[in-house]
């Protein structure tokens, strides 16, 4: 049975088709503002756009445009479209990705100290310790780097120029 989204017959595609369709884009000059339409990556999918299998494309597909150029590639819900983000849109997402990391270091801490150590082997403790004061002190570097950041730019300017 072949469907809109099937190849047509002697067609060879390479596999995994997310791959092949991701590098399509980035040799046809993916740029800021690119756009394409929900049918153009369910074509190159082969897959609907419910679909366990077109999401999971579209995860494989954000990560390797980002890790290539940096590019962050997001779905227009009103427009049924996926594109680049602008260039001017990348503050928003840095600030996004600090959030994350920050509250991804305070859950590790929150994880760290409600664990019992009684149920750890000697070595186990150790490691589980160690890595707990990692993540504390990162956590609280990153949520006190802003204030201290205003304490030198203030005190000392050039050292932040």
């Amino acid at each position: 049975m072949i469907t809109d989204n099937a190849p047509s017959p002697g067609e060879v595609r390479k596999l995994p088709l997310w791959r092949s369709l991701a590098d399509t884009m980035l040799q046809s000059g993916l740029t800021f503002g690119s756009s394409y339409t929900t049918e153009f990556i369910e074509q190159g999918l082969s897959a609907k756009r419910d679909s366990p299998k077109f999401n999971f494309g579209i995860h494989n597909m954000r990560k390797k445009t980002f890790e290539h150029r940096g590019f962050s590639f997001k779905k227009i819900h009103k427009e049924e479209r996926y594109v680049i983000l602008q260039a001017n849109m990348n503050e928003s997402e840095m600030a996004r990705f600090s959030r994350k990391a920050s509250s991804a270091l305070r859950r590790g801490v929150i994880l760290g100290t409600n664990t019992p150590l009684n149920l750890l082997g000697a070595e186990e403790r150790r490691r589980h310790e160690s890595m707990l004061e990692k993540l504390a002190t990162r956590h609280a570097l990153i949520r006190h780097s802003e204030a201290v950041a205003a304490v030198v730019r203030k005190q000392q300017p050039k050292l932040l120029s």
